[in-house]
């Protein structure tokens, strides 16, 4: 009995028309109701195992286990059978084109076939032959120069030289038989699937000429069936026994898991992205191919992705909100008025001190969000609609009215062509956008929506226009005129306007600050001033986007200087005791840094000088290189540190590499024999640190931790480390008197390079450590007292790194306690 494929419509275009392939689709979560039935092909007389489209999307060639392959061309809007390659007596399993368009390979029981394109068909170019077993899946590389395929539990790549394929390098790390690979467009990523004892892909780069493992992606339940790489390389698409289709996208340099489609009945054998449109064609063990509308699919991550940003702001309200749950639960039984009212007021004190401290960290964490957000809402998609519902055609003003995903209007037809109309399906396009609320609710939108006709005839559907005008702003206090300086004597000024927008408003800033709008429009806030100028700066953006920014300035006149209150510096001096530790020599030199130890000698030089002038004494040890071992470290915490008095100040600087175990989730800082496959015996975990800063702590009360230890990241210059400092940081259980600093936050690295150096050096430093001793010398002293608090050095190297590392390094703080004295200046 014959087989047969049914094709089914995708985009009619104005240029060229390509076909797609389609029997039935069932519910899925992304591509739903997109196409209608449109062509079935009809010649293989059993299951079809592998399809391939060209690069061109002119020929789609179909493998099967009736032994053939058959070649179809487009040609008048229709796809027909040209040739059928005979493979030998065993089933087709894959087929792939070239990207050059040149050769076409197929694989079967231990054979590979490769055709060459010549006069409009394909001959028999090259036989390779290889293990007795299945070659069930191959790919070419983007340049057409490589082969590969998989047999048994490996991978073989072959090169092409002298007019032939030769082999050129063997992969091998899964543990069971892989069954598919695939080669990134731009030819650098192999991608490759195994079997139902291992169920992974593994990723591999090309790196120096050599293909080496970059990651592994584990979330299929069943065998992988087939993997192939999206046109322009953001995705990667998984077919598997669990009868699913795996989306994955690359971001930030790894591919994650983005959506999961479903709607075969069994096994999916093979995915083929079209080189042409966004659509993904998947056949399966069911006995059917689907189409998946990657357009769409596109769209969706676009609004998922904004919803996650979305969130993100939200967390940050949240990451940034005091726990006062405590203070303002009611008033309680053997509790009085007076009582409960401080506990009141202490609460909103607790709030407004967070609030004014946090405010800058909050502003720069929303401006980022907000700059990965705006590009997102300011594109526009194309989209296919595939539901339209005519309604009875009027005659005297020849019109339909038609409604088209829930929108209603009527179309303006010619009598002549009503009926011809009516009858026929017609394709429906329009674009789509993404906008948000005042409230930060996101929404979408369909306009400039046009009915395509089979002759090529357009009708827009109904004039939709998006809103292109920045909104008005109107400041209605203070008095703002040309000519007219404003001067006030106050700290801060009451800001009052007025915004009025054909759109909905989304934002609108004062100074930075987002600014509640009233339904009438009107907004206030209250802008503090500085002695002098101070700008004003009104920026009002609409759900499209458009923006107008408004500024005026204000000169705020000196009545007296208000000193800054800060804790009064103790007559009585306390002793420092600084442990220094820093590794830049490691027993496994691969994983070496630069200046590490340097960093943590200099840091120890530097604060020696505050001998006889902050502090009474300064004593420090250093821990560098091979000495720096975990029972020294651990040893000298307890013996050394623990000569510190309870009025003392310790503080324990650490440069080196910080990493996480696999299996136990612990974070370890790496000491110099250790590594990740003896973390366990030679490595300092991070929770035993913490049971030695607590014995520190029942002694003292006063330590400072500064930590260079981070995310590895690109390699142009050194980097510290595979972990975060703030997560290393967050190890810590957080007592009073404890004041943490460390060199980036999650996710970055951490910068050493040789212009890090100060003048006279001859080595560099760390980002981080360099930040730190210019703020000692002096450039940390913003109220010019000659005296460094530990929050103007934090608040310095908080702000100068991020600067000097051009925005790849934001470092962590955590202070527990009240301010105190650090370094005194001359």
């Amino acid at each position: 009995m014959k087989k047969h494929i049914i094709i089914k419509n995708s985009i009619l275009q104005t240029t060229l028309l390509i076909l797609f392939i389609i029997i039935i689709f069932s519910s899925i979560t992304f591509a739903q109701d997109f196409a209608i039935e449109f062509q079935t092909l009809k010649g293989h007389s059993e299951e079809v195992s592998s399809i391939s489209f060209s690069p061109n999307g002119r020929y789609l060639a179909s493998g099967s286990a009736d032994n053939t392959i058959k070649i179809w061309e487009l040609s008048d809007g229709r796809f027909s059978e040209i040739q059928t390659l005979e493979v030998n007596s065993y089933s087709v399993e894959s087929v792939t084109f070239s990207p050059n368009g040149k050769y076409l390979a197929s694989t079967s029981f231990r054979t590979i076939k490769i055709w060459e394109f010549f006069d409009g068909y394909f001959y028999d170019f090259q036989t390779i032959k290889d293990y007795p077993t299945n070659l069930i899946s191959i790919s070419f590389s983007s340049d057409s120069k490589y082969l590969a395929y998989c047999v048994n539990r490996k991978i073989r790549v072959w090169g092409f030289s002298n007019n032939k394929f030769s082999k050129f390098q063997t992969l091998k790390s899964h543990y069971h038989s892989v069954e598919c690979v695939s080669f990134s467009i731009e030819g650098n990523y192999i991608a490759s699937g195994s079997g139902k004892y291992d169920k992974t892909i593994e990723i591999w780069k090309l790196s120096n000429e050599k293909f080496v493992k970059f990651q592994n992606l584990d979330d299929h339940s069943g065998a992988i069936g087939s993997v192939c790489f999206s046109p322009d390389g953001k995705f990667i698409a998984s077919g598997s026994d669990d009868n699913t289709i795996k989306i994955w996208e690359f971001s930030n340099g790894k591919f994650f898991e983005f959506q999961t489609l479903k709607g075969h009945s069994k096994r999916v054998n093979s995915v083929s992205f079209n080189p042409v449109d966004n659509f993904l064609a998947s056949c399966s063990g069911d006995k059917t191919i689907k189409i998946w509308d990657i357009e769409k699919l596109q769209i969706d991550i676009a609004g998922k992705k904004i919803k996650m940003l979305l969130s993100e702001l939200k967390i940050i309200e949240t990451k940034y909100s005091p726990d006062i749950t405590d203070l303002l639960k009611p008033k309680g039984e053997f509790e009085t008025t007076d009582q409960y009212n401080k506990r009141l007021q202490a609460a909103d004190q607790q709030k407004k001190q967070f609030q004014k401290e946090y405010a800058e960290i909050i502003k720069k964490e929303k401006h980022q969000i907000y700059q990965d957000l705006n590009p997102l809402l300011s594109k526009t998609y194309p989209v296919n609609i595939y539901t339209m519902n005519i309604g009875t055609y009027n005659p005297d003003k020849e019109e339909f009215p038609i409604t088209i995903s829930g929108i209603s209007t009527n179309v303006k037809v010619p009598f002549h062509l009503a009926i011809e109309f009516k009858k026929n399906k017609h394709q429906v396009v329009g674009q789509k956008r993404y906008y948000l609320t005042q409230n930060n609710e996101l929404k979408s939108e369909l306009f400039n929506i046009q009915i395509i006709t089979t002759d090529g005839q357009v009708y827009a559907f109904k004039e939709q226009t998006v809103d292109t005008s920045p909104p008005e702003i109107t400041i209605l206090y203070p008095e703002v005129k040309r000519g007219l300086k404003i001067i006030t004597r106050e700290e801060t000024q009451l800001v009052k306007g007025n915004v009025i927008d054909e759109s909905e408003i989304k934002e609108l800033l004062l100074n930075g600050i987002s600014t509640d709008i009233s339904n009438d429009g009107s907004f206030s806030g209250e802008i503090p001033l500085s002695i002098g100028r101070n700008n004003i700066t009104i920026i009002c953006s609409d759900i499209y986007d458009n923006t107008v920014i408004d500024t005026f300035t204000i000169t705020r006149e000196e009545i007296e200087k208000i000193p800054e209150t800060k804790p009064p510096i103790p007559e009585y001096k306390p002793d420092l005791w600084i442990l220094s530790i820093g590794i830049s020599q490691y027993k496994n030199p691969k994983i070496n840094l630069k200046y590490a130890d340097n960093d943590a000698l200099k840091i120890a030089k530097t604060f020696e000088q505050q001998t006889g002038r902050l502090f009474n004494n300064v004593y420090y040890e250093t821990i560098l290189n091979e000495t720096a071992t975990r029972e020294i470290i651990l040893e000298k915490m307890s013996t050394y540190l623990g000569q510190a008095s309870s009025e003392d100040v310790v503080l324990i600087f650490i440069a080196g590499h910080g990493v996480k175990h696999k299996q136990t989730g612990s974070y370890y800082f790496l000491t110099y024999d250790a590594e990740p496959f003896n973390l366990l015996s030679k490595g300092l975990r991070w929770s035993d640190f913490d049971e030695a800063i607590k014995i520190i702590k029942i002694n003292v009360s006063k330590l400072v931790l500064l930590f260079d230890t981070c995310h590895a990241g690109a390699m142009q210059v050194a980097m510290r480390g595979a972990e975060a400092g703030e997560n290393l940081a967050e190890q810590l259980k957080e007592s009073e008197g404890t004041f943490i600093l460390s060199a980036s936050k999650a996710g970055e690295e951490s910068i050493e390079s040789e212009e890090y150096k100060l003048p006279g050096e001859i080595e560099g430093h760390g980002a981080f450590t360099y930040t730190i001793l210019k703020a000692l010398a002096g450039e940390a002293d913003y109220d010019n007292d000659y005296n460094i608090f530990i929050t103007e050095l934090f608040r310095y190297v908080d702000k100068n790194v991020p600067k000097i590392t051009k925005g790849r390094q934001h470092p962590y703080q955590r202070i527990s306690g009240t301010d105190m004295p650090i370094f005194t200046v001359e």
